[in-house]
């Protein structure tokens, strides 16, 4: 995909939770909470101990695969969400902000967003009419099934 279309995706992901996230002031459930930092718990094996390592923008797409593994949803290549999550925000865990959206340009995190249902629905229509536009143009890129 080339930059200007990752852009331009990122800028329609972006969009989409901001607008989610000013509706949440009428709408609490649909709130979304950025964060500069996901600690993820793991064992490693080496030194027989849990160790805690942190998603951050800049993380390569291979680390976020290996700490947190296959996401729960994949809304475009480059918008990936992990349900089940912990946000250490009580606001976002009492908002019902449980699944992690993590958005990446040319493999690397720029974004970080604890998010509800709500949002999520909001950012998958945003990303399918994205999409559909592309596909007018003939721009489009297909996902490789995994």
């Amino acid at each position: 995909m080339k930059t200007r279309n990752k852009l331009y995706l990122i800028a329609a992901v972006l969009s989409a939770a901001f607008s989610a996230m000013y509706a949440a002031e009428q709408q609490p459930n649909s709130a979304g909470y950025h964060v500069s930092k996901v600690s993820v718990r793991h064992w490693d094996p080496l030194f027989s101990t849990t160790k805690t390592e942190a998603i951050t923008q800049g993380t390569k797409r291979a680390t976020v695969a290996a700490l947190l593994g296959r996401p729960s949803q994949t809304l475009s290549p480059d918008v990936l969400l992990y349900d089940n999550c912990q946000p250490d925000q009580a606001e976002a865990r009492d908002q019902g902000c449980t699944s992690l959206l993590v958005v990446l340009d040319q493999d690397r995190v720029t974004d970080l967003r604890f998010v509800s249902p709500s949002t999520i629905a909001s950012i998958a229509a945003s990303l399918q009419g994205h999409e559909l536009g592309n596909s007018v143009n003939k721009t489009a890129v297909a996902e490789p099934n995994r």
